[in-house]
């Protein structure tokens, strides 16, 4: 059986979908069956290379809400994440297209090294403040996760 999911690298859903597909992958009697194949779908295609603001300010004016509404819905992803052993830190995420990062995903699929990718592109941008936008950045994740210095970069 082949699974695709769609997913950007910079949705919180994507990132708690993902690591609750991997729980429940992990019970499926089959699993050793099952293929996933990670597709690349931007949010926002629109967004600069580097978001020029913060978060809260590009969240505010996307979706329309104030910033008391988005602190809500902030602190309920805190927990549904914490539940599922994500650090999301929302006060370090740093907005950045992510066409490279998807670059980079797709790259690592064809080396055998999305799931370890896409893991680390989550931890990066939601917990750890690394702005998905940065060439430096995206290099060293592909490096950490096993792809050729010189491959990742040329990609």
């Amino acid at each position: 059986m082949e699974i695709e999911v769609w997913s950007d690298v910079a949705c919180p859903w994507c990132f708690l979908g993902k690591k609750r597909f991997e729980k429940a992958l992990a019970r499926f009697p089959h699993a050793a069956d099952v293929t996933v194949r990670w597709r690349s779908y931007q949010l926002d295609p629109t967004m600069p290379k580097v978001y020029p603001g913060t978060s809260a300010d590009m969240l505010v004016k996307k979706l329309g809400v104030g910033p008391q509404q988005l602190e809500a819905m902030h602190a309920r992803m805190v927990g549904l994440g914490r539940a599922e052993g994500i650090e999301y830190r929302f006060d370090t995420v740093r907005p950045a297209n992510t066409f490279d990062a998807h670059r980079l995903l797709q790259f690592g699929a064809a080396c055998g090294r999305s799931d370890q990718i896409h893991a680390a592109l989550f931890a990066a941008y939601f917990s750890e403040g690394k702005c998905l936008g940065e060439p430096g950045v995206l290099l060293d994740i592909g490096v950490a996760a096993g792809l050729d210095r010189a491959e990742t970069e040329r990609v």
